[in-house]
């Protein structure tokens, strides 16, 4: 039996991954959560995420970023970190995709 495809996400759903992501669960265990398949959430992070500069001259980059979950929500160590840091945040993924609807 295949699960319903809903096409959209809803706020809520953007609210858990983010409070998923910043738990450290993975994007096996978010879509599970919100009944999506796992590429689904992965897009969704990847597109919505926000940069935060480097303070860090060299190197800006943490090598975290580049691989799943794609964001520092859950690091331990990303308020002290100076390199690049990405973000993911429900409301401004919302508002995004909002407006690629008005479109």
């Amino acid at each position: 039996m295949s699960t319903p495809k809903h096409k959209h996400l809803k706020y809520e759903d953007r609210f858990v991954i983010q409070e998923f992501l910043n738990l450290n669960h993975t994007f096996t265990a978010i879509a599970i959560r919100i009944d999506k398949d796992r590429r689904c959430v992965s897009k969704e992070v990847l597109k919505h995420r926000i940069l935060k500069p480097a303070r860090a001259k060299r190197d800006p980059d943490c090598p975290k970023t580049a691989k799943p979950p794609y964001v520092c929500n859950g690091c331990d160590s990303k308020d002290r970190c100076q390199k690049n840091q990405y973000r993911y945040d429900a409301a401004v993924a919302q508002s995004e995709y909002e407006i690629t609807l008005r479109r």
